[in-house]
């Protein structure tokens, strides 16, 4: 009997110390040390462009109907462009916002973290993130860094975040700034609820500063690259609607969910005091169910050298 009542009591200390530990809250990673072997001179720099080939695609917006009795329903209604329909110049081809990230960069070789704190804003038209002053959908933080989420809106909002992160952030009142922690690198979605289910922003976390985003003709820039042959990628998010869910009660759609972003991938070599050029090209195939869109393609595959031209020629 006694045996049985230490047994039972061994069984609930044991129970006890697994829940604490189950409880116990983790520990924030920290931010990796940059730079502690960056050499300057030993550095070189990718600059490239993120073009379309083909038709531009017809991207259909989303509509909210009138009818529609919900609270949110009298200032949603009408028709909503689809966040990720792909923003293509006229003149040049070039694709805007496309996420351009180095693969397999050294802590200690990397120059220091470069860009501005990132600030994401919900109001009554839009979910946007600013990269210091600079609106846009896309945001670069860095591993360990923290992230300031505010509405300007006085209508009530949620920003919920799933990926690299997950947390759903509720906002009653305007112009009070939340600040999370982002300690995992990866892509971060970020999608709203209360009625406005289509919106979209991401954050990529990264562990080093060599991430970019294209401009409006589709160029982009990474300077001070360390010297050495590197993964390069383009990340352009799809506007194909995997699924919607909807609210049993009501049917009406509470989320949606977007088909897997189409990425490409190049090999660069980076030199020392020179530059490489990169090409990506994007089209619709690459966006279609089925596609592959992790592609190393013919057309965007194959080996890169650094150019033999200087900084200031890498440019026709």
């Amino acid at each position: 009997m006694q045996g049985c009542v230490r047994l039972i009591l061994g069984l609930t200390a044991a129970f006890a110390a697994g829940c604490e530990r189950a409880a116990a809250p983790d520990t924030p990673a920290a931010m990796v040390e940059l730079g502690t072997s960056f050499d300057a001179r030993a550095t070189g720099s990718i600059h490239g462009q993120a073009t379309w080939e083909g038709a531009v695609p017809s991207v259909p917006a989303f509509r909210v109907h009138a009818y529609l009795a919900y609270a949110s329903a009298a200032r949603l209604r009408g028709e909503h462009p689809n966040p990720h329909e792909p923003r293509i110049d006229a003149a040049s081809r070039g694709v805007e916002n496309v996420v351009v990230t180095l693969r397999e960069v050294q802590a200690a070789d990397s120059k220091p973290w470069s860009h501005p704190p990132v600030r994401v804003e919900t109001d009554s038209q839009r979910l946007t993130i600013f990269q210091g002053k600079r609106p846009g959908p896309i945001g670069i933080v860095r591993r360990g860094g923290d992230v300031a989420f505010v509405n300007r809106d006085i209508t009530y909002h949620t920003i919920r975040a799933r990926g690299a992160a997950f947390f759903t952030l509720p906002f009653v009142a305007a112009d009070h700034p939340t600040r999370r922690r982002l300690d995992q690198p990866g892509i971060v979605e970020l999608s709203q609820g209360a009625g406005v289910y289509w919106r979209r922003a991401y954050l990529f976390v990264s562990e080093h500063p060599y991430a970019a985003l294209s401009d409006a003709a589709g160029r982009f820039d990474l300077d001070r690259v360390p010297a050495g042959t590197y993964q390069l990628t383009a990340w352009l998010p799809n506007w194909h609607i995997e699924r919607m869910e909807r609210d049993p009660e009501t049917a009406i759609i509470s989320r949606v969910v977007f088909a897997p972003a189409a990425e490409l991938t190049r090999t660069v070599t980076v030199a020392a005091g020179r530059a490489a050029d990169v090409s990506f090209v994007f089209g619709k195939d690459l966006f279609e169910p089925g596609s592959p869109r992790d592609a190393d393609s013919e057309k965007n595959g194959g080996r890169l050298t650094c150019c033999p031209r200087r900084r200031q020629n890498s440019r026709k």
